[in-house]
């Protein structure tokens, strides 16, 4: 597996950066009479990573995309202008326009 750290110190020990005694209530927060809770913090670095190289290979493949549809875009736009104009010149466009009652 990879590098994982479980930390089990209650939330204010961890929020003080003291070391915790790990008892049902621990000293500190029965010196502060504070209510005294612990949730598992496990941090897998590995996962982590392989993430995080997921999204940026992710990111590389979608910026590709981007790249493929902005030159089809720009490579047919010209076409388009040019039937646009004949079908104007032509009154070819008049078959697409909405019939009137």
């Amino acid at each position: 597996m990879g590098n994982i750290r479980i930390s089990t110190a209650c939330f204010y020990c961890r929020r003080v950066r003291k070391k915790c005694d790990n008892e049902e209530t621990c000293k500190r927060c029965l010196k502060k009479k504070i209510y005294c809770y612990r949730t598992k913090k496990i941090i897998n670095i590995i996962t982590i990573l392989r993430e995080f190289k997921k999204i940026k290979q992710e990111n590389i493949c979608l910026k590709q995309k981007n790249k493929k549809l902005i030159n089809y875009h720009n490579n047919t736009r010209p076409i388009i202008n040019n039937l646009i104009k004949t079908m104007i010149s032509t009154n070819d466009y008049k078959q697409f326009l909405p019939k009137k009652n």
